[in-house]
């Protein structure tokens, strides 16, 4: 191999996570990268509330602070799809479509992704009603009638978010609490046109070209679109090959410092077991933070 050729330090993935690992790792003068297939930098928080120096700030704008902050250091950032990660000695191969990228050490930052209901029409629908995700397509809804599905913070921000646009929104539990911060359930109950409604199976989705309503288990409720924010799972089919140990969900077991199992790779995020659980963007942040002087450690001392 030409050692010219072999970066300190691939990270993969430019959420908060990732980004913040960037940030942090051009701060120790490492040769950095960051690959990611686009840019969706964790701008599904529709407004941050809850980010320190910010007292209210939507989540894409915050996340290209981000960016900027980064790039003004030297990272570098480039948007391809990684079809493949593995591990030769002690150099780790990224491969992209054209080319293969190596690396003396890796940030795993790939985030979560959204959980399906399984259930007859949800994936028929998608794009034709279907949606999980408020923010984007929020405006497509003005004046309808939409049901968030869930009931953690990311399901009652969405609803609260869509009540801006949409006549009537429905806010559906399939149990009789929540699982939301306090503060969200306050925001939801201030808005008239949010109805909650607990204890609900849902059944199927049904519609012609498009949404039509959903089958519950006691009643059909007329809809012209459905969001579905039921919890998230790892991103973690990049890693397999490279034998990171991972808990009972699948998210990549790290230690206090964002070390995984596998000399040299790191990950932070929400698809690692450490900040998962929380899932806001300081706390990814955080773990980027640690992963990047952690990949430091590893490099250089």
């Amino acid at each position: 191999m030409d050692e010219e050729k072999i970066r300190e330090l691939i990270i993969i993935g430019c959420g908060p996570a990732g980004l913040s690992a960037g940030i942090y790792a051009r701060r120790y003068a490492l040769d950095t990268l960051i690959i990611c297939k686009d840019f969706g930098l964790g701008g599904e928080a529709p407004y941050v509330e809850n980010y320190p120096g910010f007292k209210g700030i939507r989540g894409e704008e915050l996340m290209n602070i981000f960016r900027e902050q980064a790039e003004s250091l030297g990272v570098e950032i480039i948007f391809e799809e990684i079809t493949g990660l593995k591990k030769i000695g002690k150099i780790f191969e990224v491969f992209l479509e054209d080319e293969v990228i190596r690396a003396r050490s890796i940030i795993i930052a790939t985030g979560a992704k959204h959980r399906r209901l399984n259930i007859p029409g949800e994936l028929e629908f998608l794009g034709k009603g279907v949606s999980y995700c408020a923010v984007c397509d929020a405006p497509v809804f003005k004046d309808k009638r939409v049901a968030v599905i869930g009931g953690g913070d990311t399901a009652c921000s969405s609803a609260y978010h869509l009540s801006f646009f949409s006549r009537k929104v429905y806010l559906i539990l399939r149990s009789n609490r929540f699982r939301a911060e306090p503060y969200n359930i306050t925001l939801l109950k201030r808005r008239e046109n949010i109805e909650i409604l607990y204890n609900k199976r849902i059944l199927s989705i049904f519609g012609d070209n498009f949404v039509r309503g959903i089958d519950l288990n006691d009643r059909k409720l007329n809809l012209d679109g459905v969001f579905i924010e039921i919890g998230v799972e790892p991103n973690i089919e990049l890693i397999k090959n490279l034998g990171c140990k991972t808990d009972d969900e699948g998210y990549i077991i790290v230690d206090d410092f964002m070390r995984t199992t596998v000399a040299g790779v790191f990950a932070a995020g929400d698809a690692t077991n450490s900040f998962n659980k929380f899932q806001q963007i300081i706390t990814a942040s955080a773990g980027g933070v640690l992963a990047a002087k952690s990949a430091y450690e590893y490099l250089r001392l």
